[in-house]
């Protein structure tokens, strides 16, 4: 799925890169041609520059995605933190609410290595069930 999904993207951009190119490539053909005169040739060179400035944010765009994407993975390279610390975090912030509500929580083998994401995230489920979960 996902090397389909990437070979999309890459069949994508380099349709969108190739079209402003051949755009400009037709346009300086026409413009060089000698029977345009200048006001023609000054469209053209408008044309022409519209053309490549739109190469140009598409190409920043592909780099910013290349950027995202190298930091999605490395984030999801990130060691795992041992469960008895996301136990302790959530503990130590929601304790009297999952006891007033019953609750017993499960113990996951392993997490996020950024324990606070998931404590905060799960905080705020808890807080949200036992807002309406009477004792």
């Amino acid at each position: 799925m996902r090397l389909r999904a990437s070979n999309r993207l890459r069949l994508g951009v380099s349709h969108e890169l190739k079209t402003p190119l051949t755009s400009i490539r037709i346009v300086r053909r026409d413009a060089e041609g000698g029977w345009a005169d200048e006001a023609k040739k000054r469209t053209y060179y408008d044309y022409i520059q519209s053309e490549s400035e739109r190469l140009s944010r598409l190409i920043d765009n592909v780099l910013q995605l290349a950027r995202l994407n190298a930091q999605l993975a490395a984030h999801r390279r990130e060691e795992r933190a041992p469960v008895s610390e996301l136990l302790d975090l959530v503990r130590s912030k929601v304790s009297t609410q999952v006891e007033r509500a019953g609750f017993e929580p499960a113990t996951p083998q392993r997490c996020p290595a950024d324990a606070n994401v998931v404590v905060d995230a799960d905080c705020s489920r808890r807080s949200s069930s036992t807002s309406w979960t009477t004792p």
